[in-house]
């Protein structure tokens, strides 16, 4: 683990996020390409809080971009960390998709709380 984060928040992945102009495409997948060299160059760990994809349906490639780029940040020893948001948001009782993609499950709101 690293003594730094990186946060990227809602990444939405997909391949064509933009719906007005369809001929740009992978833009998603570029920027988080982006963010998991940088997160290698500085050695930080990488936070995604929620909203990894644009639907509790994903298309595959977008599964299999984030897997990747999670399996190299931990191949290079880093962390990468993951909540759910409204747009991923899979049932209860189903394993959320940053768990399925081999993040660590960042989401403190299911916890016991502890009084102090």
């Amino acid at each position: 683990m690293a003594t730094s984060l990186i946060h990227y928040g809602d990444p939405h992945l997909i391949p064509c996020a933009w719906i007005h102009r369809p001929t740009l495409r992978d833009d998603a997948f570029i920027a988080l390409d982006s963010v998991v060299q940088h997160c290698l160059a500085e050695k930080s760990d990488l936070v995604v809080p929620g909203d990894i994809f644009d639907s509790p349906n994903p298309p595959s490639v977008a599964v299999d971009k984030f897997r990747s780029a999670v399996l190299k940040l931990q191949q290079a020893g880093l962390g990468v960390f993951t909540t759910q948001g409204n747009h991923d948001l899979v049932p209860k009782g189903h394993p959320k998709w940053g768990v399925i993609c081999g993040a660590v499950d960042a989401d403190l709101t299911r916890r016991k709380r502890v009084a102090y």
